[in-house]
């Protein structure tokens, strides 16, 4: 789509930009790369330009994150041509947070702030703001019927909405986080749903060390996030896959690359019999995953004009890679995994300890009804 000096490339509703997409615009002699909603930035993002203050006029990338057109919080500068960090551009309006935030409003004059559809309140004591644009947002994804709603009530195992869409929740509230927050965390989450998964391993039910995986099916996944030469795992230090093993229980599993010197894949599984005897298809989970990134490298792993990078350091860190099988809670029914499942990304998002339990398991079930009466329109049970 074109107007004017403006060319837009991605997906579209209504007739306007919706969802990842690349907005080129000609005049300004600028290109942004991230999402978009309503036809304007929104979400995430990384908008590349010249800066003439230095060197003549190199290209440098802003990441950060936009809200309704206009970058909010704090924007970090890297040179593309080494990835340096060369500075911190305060927010294009610095008065306003991004609309979907934690904890209390800003102090804007009233209508500033978009009105929240609902504020949900997590067992570990957080209160979380849910605004009409991500509600929107989450709709769109993910459809969300009164089938998930009896299956909560009836005690059975969730199905792939309910699952994903709250985990998709916890990882965007730490990214808004991250990007409009004066005490913002240091560390970036990203989350694959259990799609990803499924399509990497081709939807065996029994997996091995060895068994050969379909990563065409998931390359383009991580399309969007390699620009200036850098892999996911340089972007994001936290990097969690939601999986459903075989349709039998739900489980996270986690590639973590937060210390420099140590990358862990982490396995946060409540199924009981799995804590005393990991060997099995638990183990065989993160294998995967270290196979994957693997492969990823070697996809991946080029600068800007398309070159091979040296890949040894990265491999050398996967080679010293540890797995780990994190103490968690153990349920009691398997169809409370997928419950569990969705605790373990909110603690892992507001930084807390595993420390509910099985008899908590009601309250997390009206905890994730009350998350999809606020996300869908048609839920009026």
């Amino acid at each position: 789509v074109s107007t004017q000096s403006t060319w837009v490339h991605g997906h579209f509703m209504n007739g306007k930009a919706e969802g990842q997409g690349i907005e080129v615009v000609a005049a300004d002699n600028e290109v942004y790369i991230g999402g978009m909603m309503n036809g304007r930035r929104h979400g995430p993002g990384e908008l590349f330009q010249r800066d003439h203050t230095i060197d003549g006029g190199i290209l440098v990338v802003t990441q950060g994150f936009w809200d309704n057109g206009k970058r909010m919080g704090d924007g970090m500068v890297y040179d593309t041509r080494n990835n340096d960090l060369i500075r911190v551009d305060a927010a294009e309006e610095p008065n306003k947070q991004a609309s979907h935030t934690i904890g209390e409003a800003s102090d804007d004059e009233e209508g500033d702030m978009e009105e929240p559809v609902a504020e949900l309140q997590t067992s570990t004591g957080e209160g979380t703001l849910l605004t009409r644009r991500m509600s929107e947002s989450l709709r769109r994804r993910y459809s969300i019927t009164k089938r998930e709603l009896v299956k909560l009530d009836n005690k059975e195992m969730l199905l792939s909405g309910s699952v994903n869409s709250y985990v998709d929740y916890m990882t965007q509230l730490h990214e808004n986080m991250f990007w409009s927050s004066t005490t913002a965390p240091t560390k970036r989450i990203l989350f694959f749903q259990d799609r990803f998964f499924d399509l990497l391993t081709k939807n065996k039910r029994e997996l091995h060390e060895s068994m050969e995986l379909d990563y065409a099916s998931v390359s383009h996944y991580t399309q969007k996030y390699y620009t200036s030469g850098n892999l996911l795992i340089d972007k994001y230090q936290r990097i969690l896959f939601v999986v459903n093993f075989a349709d039998q229980y739900w489980c996270l599993a986690e590639v973590n690359n937060e210390d420099p010197d140590q990358m862990k894949f982490i396995l946060y599984d409540s199924e009981p019999k799995n804590r005393n005897n990991p060997a099995a298809r638990s183990i065989v989970i993160l294998y995967v995953l270290k196979k994957y990134l693997e492969m990823e490298i070697a996809d991946k792993c080029c600068d800007v004009k398309g070159n091979q990078q040296d890949t040894s350091a990265y491999y050398a860190k996967l080679n010293e890679a540890v797995f780990v099988f994190e103490n968690v809670p153990t349920h009691k029914n398997a169809n409370d995994s997928g419950l569990f499942l969705a605790k373990f990304a909110e603690c892992i998002v507001f930084g807390r300890d595993f420390k509910f339990k099985a008899a908590d398991v009601d309250k997390l079930r009206k905890q994730l009804r009350n998350f999809h009466r606020a996300i869908s329109i048609d839920l009026d049970v």
